[in-house]
């Protein structure tokens, strides 16, 4: 099971909807959210901060990644998040990244997936079907050292 799944999305309604159904799948111990981007990685880039939340250093956690958001939108976080990422800030590998939007284009899907980081593309809402694929990708995450 999943230690922690961050739900990252301006929509309180989407965000109520991810964590019921990632926790009536139990595929997850704990669902942080956050309305915005920006708060999300200034999580990431606290380590103090992360481990009381979330539990030890590197994160082992799937992000639910909204694209359309104020402020920062989801497209810039993965920007700022692979910036960290090669800064030596976060571990390869210890985070995946599911983009889930209302958009169903062709080029918001290639988009997200030109990031490594970025495991999967899901158009809302998010099912219990979707919630066994987060099982499977936190197997994976279980892998890193």
């Amino acid at each position: 099971m999943l230690n922690t799944t961050i739900v990252i999305d301006d929509s309180e309604a989407d965000r109520y909807l991810a964590r019921r159904t990632l926790k009536k799948a139990g595929v997850t111990h704990r669902v942080l959210e956050f309305p915005d981007a920006l708060s999300a990685l200034g999580l990431l880039g606290d380590r103090e901060a992360f481990a009381q939340q979330c539990g030890p250093w590197p994160p082992r956690a799937v992000v639910l990644l909204d694209i359309n958001m104020p402020r920062m939108d989801g497209f810039e976080f993965l920007e700022a998040l692979d910036e960290r990422i090669k800064a030596g800030d976060v571990l390869p590998g210890a985070l995946a990244v599911v983009m889930y939007s209302t958009s169903d284009f062709q080029s918001d899907v290639d988009r997200a997936r030109s990031h490594g980081i970025v495991v999967d593309y899901v158009v809302k809402p998010i099912t219990v079907e979707f919630a066994a694929r987060i099982a499977r990708i936190a197997e994976s995450l279980d892998a890193v050292p």
